[in-house]
């Protein structure tokens, strides 16, 4: 945990992206309607980071990042 607080908000990378459905669980494109249903919006934001392991396990599997991400309804 200490070595996520220390990180150098530069090694730091955010990215987001918005997708929609339908209620019915259509995907569509965001900006079109549905027909007898309402639109849903979400927002995908993911937070990734360098990853360093002290065990030599993180080389060997290939490790080199770790990520997270997390989904919210907009609407």
């Amino acid at each position: 945990m200490s070595k996520a607080l220390n990180q150098d908000p530069a090694n730091i990378t955010v990215t987001s992206q918005v997708s929609c459905e339908c209620s019915d669980g259509t995907a569509i494109t965001c900006g079109e309607v549905c027909i007898g249903t309402t639109n849903r919006s979400y927002i995908t934001v993911t937070v990734s980071m360098p990853y360093s392991s002290p065990l030599p396990t993180g080389m060997l599997l290939g490790l080199t990042s770790i990520s997270g991400s997390a989904v919210f309804r907009a609407n």
